[in-house]
């Protein structure tokens, strides 16, 4: 018989019954018969008190030994823990990767050990460490509001911990991190949220100090070109902007994408998708006369060069001979970035952003950039609520879409698709799916491979199988 096996041992709290039973039992028949009945109820009384008294011991002991098996596995989990951890930064890029293989298994309390291993020598083992704890921001999503918040505050805190000493390269990285921990605090429902919300935008102004180590984002200087180095590269922005082209005099709101009718300067594939700003096709002016009438056109001039102006009277009455505007003339760019980064780096749905800044100065150039991309006046005011930092007014815009018969949502649409609202992009699903006449399988199928929230994923699955039904 096995020593933890119990069931040949008496039952503390039928022995304890029985004895008081027995006790009560001789105490009635051994009393001279000139007892009271009394004294016999007293008799049992204390017994059954011995009885719970018992009972009450061993429900004790058993609590402490439970207690103590909780301590030791705590214990013990962080000595593990600690052994796995000692004399990490000596260990070659393969232990060390086995060795956070190890360290993912203690759940939680291995996030400051994994964020720590990625401010690693080797950059093999930080992407590891990273790599791991995307998958427990995507794990952390079936968890209840009150634990996923817990989970992510433990993260954001171990971040802002290991930012000073992290690498250049790494910021990336912990910023994606980071900026998942607020997408799950944008609400600010809760005491816990809004700690989490302020933390984690504290850790993003210490990610983004410009006395960090390494080259600038603003640098002119490119980077060296070493095939032989994987570590991540950070962007580099150019100096200075393309130039900004003609806009659109009348602002009045298009087919979408624009046609060829319209004024702006495109490329050959005018797209909203296209980022950056187009070129100029025009190489010369060209003057048209009309009678005795001459459009004359503004040419650029090279510095100090002295310019000599005539009357307007003059002006009409002059012929024109062709000579001075047949000459191709080369377009001036602007020098000067209008913002601290140049906009043209940004994609349309970053852009658009802007335009709710409370800078002005920020807006213009905002505005300006589009305008170089192809929107009017009209599709620029239109985008304002598509990257406005109130979910509520983008989800209206979202709703919108699909009641305007006079443009195709489906561009606009792509552009939320990277929202950082859960009720956005469920809304962007449903939009899409209810369509007529477009099948949006191809959409919805890269909109499924990019999705990391299984709510959304299961939106993406029902739609598109309903979609199937609806074919059938």
């Amino acid at each position: 018989m096995s020593r933890s096996d119990l069931s040949d041992q008496p039952n503390p709290f039928a022995f304890a019954a029985i004895e008081g039973f027995q006790t009560a039992s001789s105490s009635g028949k051994n009393s001279p018969s000139g007892k009271s009945h009394t004294e016999s109820i007293r008799s049992r009384s204390s017994g059954s008190k011995s009885a719970v008294i018992k009972a009450a011991k061993y429900l004790l002991m058993i609590a402490l030994v439970f207690a103590g098996l909780i301590a030791v596995r705590h214990v013990s989990g962080k000595w593990l823990l600690n052994q796995l951890t000692h004399d990490f930064d000596n260990l070659s890029a393969a232990d060390q990767q086995k060795r956070l293989a190890q360290i993912e298994g203690f759940g939680p309390a291995a996030i400051p050990a994994l964020v720590s291993a990625m401010a690693a020598q080797q950059t093999t083992t930080g992407r590891t460490a990273y790599d791991i704890l995307r998958r427990f921001q995507n794990q952390w999503t079936v968890l209840s509001e009150k634990a996923s918040t817990k989970r992510h505050s433990e993260l954001v805190a171990a971040i802002a911990s290991v930012a000073p000493r992290l690498p250049d390269d790494r910021t990336g990285w912990a910023t994606a991190l980071v900026q998942q921990s607020i997408m799950e605090s944008v609400g600010q429902k809760t005491s816990e949220e809004k700690y989490l919300y302020r933390n984690a935008n504290d850790a993003l102004a210490i990610l983004a100090h410009d006395h960090r180590s390494g080259p600038s984002i603003l640098g002119s200087q490119d980077f060296a070109a070493d095939s032989t180095d994987q570590s991540p590269r950070r962007l580099v922005a150019k100096a200075r902007p393309l130039p900004v082209e003609k806009t659109d005099a009348g602002g009045q709101w298009t087919d979408w994408p624009p046609g060829s009718g319209n004024n702006i300067a495109r490329s050959d594939t005018p797209s909203i998708y296209r980022s950056g700003s187009s070129k100029l096709n025009s190489s010369k002016l060209n003057s048209s006369n009309s009678g005795n009438q001459t459009s004359v056109r503004l040419r650029p001039v090279v510095p100090n060069q002295p310019i000599e102006l005539k009357p307007i009277e003059k002006i009409n009455n002059t012929a024109s001979t062709g000579s001075a505007f047949d000459q191709p003339v080369k377009q001036a760019q602007s020098v000067e970035t209008l913002v601290e980064t140049a906009l043209e780096v940004y994609d349309d749905r970053s852009v658009m952003h802007w335009l709710s800044s409370d800078d002005a100065q920020q807006r213009d150039a905002a505005r300006l950039e589009l305008l170089s991309r192809g929107f009017n006046d009209s599709q620029i005011d239109f985008s304002i609520n598509l990257a406005h930092p109130d979910a509520s007014v983008r989800l209206h815009f979202v709703n919108e879409l699909s009641r305007h018969q006079d443009i195709d949502p489906r561009p606009w649409l792509k552009l939320m698709w990277g929202d950082e609202s859960r009720e956005v992009r469920l809304a962007v699903i449903s939009v899409l799916g209810s369509l007529r006449g477009h099948d949006a399988t191809s959409e919805l199928r890269q909109l499924m491979s990019q999705e990391r929230d299984p709510m959304v994923a299961a939106k993406i699955r029902d739609t598109l199988e309903l979609g199937k039904q609806v074919r059938r």
